[in-house]
């Protein structure tokens, strides 16, 4: 789930979420509004719905690729430890860009994310010393 509210409205329960989900088309957003009338025993006697429907999405969206610079650390002196902290704290389909200046974490560090229920998107080599990791957090 990315975002969820619940709020009244002149006496009226108003219930918000949007999920992301993947799938076999890709990824794709759901967001739905509920407008509901309860009753004063607490069930709900009327609703209204309004859905957005399954839309298209990429993970790659301005606000869902989130940087990480290890600088020199290696998987053998923090990168390890590091890369799971970060990748803990965002959201599950968002993308973590790792970028690092250890030539061996070329190897390691896309093997680790994959052992943790990861998606390596890219591995690339810019030219200036750096390798640069994007990975989607599976889980």
């Amino acid at each position: 789930m990315e975002a969820s509210s619940v709020q009244e409205i002149e006496g009226r329960a108003v219930v918000t979420y949007r999920f992301r989900l993947h799938n076999a088309r890709g990824w794709q957003l759901l967001e739905q509004h509920l407008m509901l009338d309860v009753g004063t025993d607490g069930r709900v006697e009327a609703i209204d719905l309004l859905c957005s429907g399954f839309r298209p999405s990429t993970v790659d969206e301005p606000g869902h690729v989130h940087p990480y610079d290890a600088g020199d650390l290696g998987c053998a002196d923090g990168l390890a430890r590091d890369f799971r902290e970060q990748i803990q704290h965002i959201p599950i389909g968002d993308v973590l860009l790792v970028s690092t200046r250890d030539p061996a974490a070329k190897e390691d560090l896309p093997s680790m994310a994959r052992l943790m229920g990861h998606v390596v998107h890219s591995i690339k080599a810019p030219g200036d010393g750096r390798l640069l990791v994007s990975v989607e957090r599976g889980r």
